[in-house]
């Protein structure tokens, strides 16, 4: 069993426990016994990404790195009995910095670059019905909670680490079209058996022009312009005019 997601909500990724994470890098298992680990997690009580997060997002203007900073943040950390607040968030954003970019709270985010809109949405009565239109979402899935991204009978490989993402297509040149010529041939022999060849000529040089014969089994009057044909195509790229 294993949690696990193609695409995650950085609200989830905030209540994950912070502290021996499952997408984290090894760094963090040389964080996890630092001398101040132990105050942000019995101190500070920063078990999950959120806390360690909202830990390092504090401003103070009179924030001074010394043991006896009179900032409001350093004041009350003191009265958690932590000596020195701001080693303490030195190594939550170092902790931080293990995260790895699909848990990530802020890099987990997916930039979509095709979306359908509300109207194309499918309603439940619709997806129940085996006539209606089922348009493509292109949205990746994620999971609506800490519950449901458990998974078992999971395979045995590394979990990926990095973010969903859409491939965004480059923009092609309009291929040229290919005019191919089908010469065929088609005859009884003595025996009474069908023989059957054919050519696919593209130009001249062309190195793909085909001549071939087709298998005895395959011989017949309309076999030997579609054996000529589909051999030509198959040395063609994919999506050429033809």
């Amino acid at each position: 069993m294993r949690w696990e997601a193609i695409s995650i909500n950085p609200e989830i990724t905030r209540q994950l426990p912070v502290w021996f994470h499952l997408g984290a890098s090894n760094e963090l298992k040389k964080l996890n016994n630092r001398l101040y680990a132990n105050c942000l997690r019995a101190g500070h009580k920063a078990l999950s990404v959120g806390k360690l997060e909202a830990l390092t997002l504090r401003q103070d203007p009179s924030h001074r790195k010394h043991h006896k900073c009179p900032c409001t943040n350093c004041t009350y950390d003191r009265t958690l009995q932590c000596k020195k607040p701001f080693k303490c968030m030195q190594l939550a954003k170092d902790i931080l910095t293990c995260i790895l970019p699909k848990w990530n709270p802020q890099s987990c985010t997916t930039p979509y670059a095709l979306n359908i809109s509300p109207e194309q949405i499918a309603t439940v009565e619709e997806t129940q019905s085996d006539q209606a239109p089922a348009p493509f979402d292109p949205i990746f899935p994620t999971t609506d909670s800490l519950d449901s991204g458990f998974r078992a009978f999971i395979t045995p490989r590394t979990p990926c680490t990095l973010p969903a993402r859409q491939i965004r297509e480059q923009q092609r040149n309009t291929p040229e079209l290919i005019r191919i010529i089908i010469a065929c041939s088609h005859q009884i022999n003595r025996n009474s058996d069908h023989e059957s060849s054919g050519v696919a000529w593209l130009g001249h040089g062309n190195i793909r022009n085909k001549a071939i014969k087709l298998p005895e089994d395959l011989a017949a009057p309309g076999a030997r312009e579609a054996g000529a044909l589909l051999t030509a195509i198959s040395t063609l790229p994919t999506n050429i005019p033809l």
